[in-house]
């Protein structure tokens, strides 16, 4: 059961996930995880830091991911460390649908702010996604 602080932390963070990615602010998402995270994506290797966690991001915005829906579906304190788990969904520039899949996202509390440490997403397409790969 999450205690409502990381509820509300999760929630505030994945809203402002979305807006950064939206707007195109990739250095204040990555902001969102620690220094030291994980992202890893279908496709591609294990992304180590803020830095691969923008470039990452500005990859799918070139490729026309023009907005990233994530849906919480559980959070969860656990000791030091939380998780968020949900779904996400990849939106084109035209509003097509690109992809869908499951999320899971594990929390560190950094200097009193909740921040992600290891995120992982996995696609629901029977094919490896190449969205996540830069050309």
């Amino acid at each position: 059961m999450a205690d409502s602080s990381l509820q509300t932390a999760a929630e505030k963070d994945k809203g402002r996930f979305m807006k950064f990615y939206q707007d195109g602010d990739m250095d204040s998402l990555a902001e969102l995880y620690t220094e030291n995270c994980r992202l890893m994506a279908p496709g591609t290797d294990v992304k180590l830091g803020r830095k691969a966690v923008a470039q990452l991001m500005r990859t799918m915005k070139a490729k026309g991911v023009a907005r990233i829906d994530v849906k919480t579906e559980e959070v969860s304190l656990v000791g030091e460390y939380g998780y968020r788990m949900g779904k996400y969904s990849l939106v084109m520039e035209d509003g097509t649908i690109h992809d869908t899949g499951k999320s899971m996202a594990v929390l560190k509390k950094v200097d009193g702010v909740y921040k992600i440490h290891n995120d992982v997403f996995n696609s629901d397409d029977k094919h490896t996604s190449t969205m996540f790969c830069e050309a």
